[in-house]
């Protein structure tokens, strides 16, 4: 199909191995679906698979519009698997809503120091990173106890706005990559939406239903193993605001 015919794109990167490609089960032919993969030999009968050497995994997650010919982007992290078309459904309000971003909550933590703290001390982000990034939330006066977002997915439109957004989702980071590159992007984009975004731009998501849904779901990291979580802190986020859920009324 003719590039300019997409309504939409949809896409994931996988490197290093660390997931198996999942094949769209019916897909539909008016949605662009790309894979940004360091694999040469990772073939797909339903993805557009993007071959490039040496790519850093969120080098293509903060920058989605240079991997697709679409202006509207649903980045899905590669353990997702969709089983079925969430166009009408989904995509087409947002597109037409007067919202830019979408995205979903943390399941499990509403305070960017906490999930910090998680990757100090479970994954091993160096202890200059930390304090690097922290400089930035404490000196713009980020208390980052509002919540926290969940990049795993994520909707966005190309506007001037969410080009800004994604650019200094890119800077931040790489101010943050002392000893390391910065890999936690979920209390970044926090600082950014609720520091630099227009809340009314902004639609929020619930973890539970972006992971688990009749459209996609999460999997087990390499694994067609479905996951199943539940959301805990989704309404300390925004309690003036209804979360959104896909599908709820249909």
């Amino acid at each position: 199909m003719n590039a300019n015919a997409y309504l939409y794109s949809v896409l994931t990167c996988i490197t290093n191995h660390y997931e198996k490609i999942h094949e769209v089960q019916n897909p539909n032919p008016n949605v662009e679906y790309v894979c940004v993969t360091d694999d040469p030999e990772l073939k797909s009968d339903t993805w557009k698979i993007i071959y490039k050497e040496n790519i850093w995994f969120f080098d293509i997650k903060h920058n989605p519009f240079k991997y697709i010919s679409t202006n509207v982007c649903l980045w899905l992290d590669g353990c997702y698997q969709i089983k079925n078309d969430f166009t009408d459904n989904f995509i087409k309000p947002f597109i037409n809503s007067n919202k830019e971003f979408m995205i979903s909550l943390h399941d499990r933590r509403c305070n960017v120091y906490d999930e910090l703290a998680q990757w100090w001390l479970g994954r091993g982000i160096s202890t200059k990173n930390i304090k690097a990034i922290t400089y930035i939330y404490t000196h713009n006066n980020f208390t980052g106890i509002s919540g926290l977002c969940q990049t795993s997915c994520f909707l966005v439109k190309k506007t001037n706005d969410t080009e800004l957004i994604l650019s200094k989702w890119r800077e931040i980071e790489k101010q943050c990559s002392i000893t390391e590159p910065y890999r936690e992007d979920q209390t970044t984009i926090t600082f950014i939406l609720f520091k630099l975004f227009d809340k009314n731009k902004l639609l929020l998501m619930d973890f539970e239903y972006t992971s688990n849904n009749k459209y996609f779901h999460m999997c087990a990291h390499n694994s067609n193993i479905q996951y199943h979580f539940k959301s805990y802190f989704s309404t300390c986020f925004n309690k003036d605001q209804e979360l959104y859920k896909i599908g709820q009324n249909n």
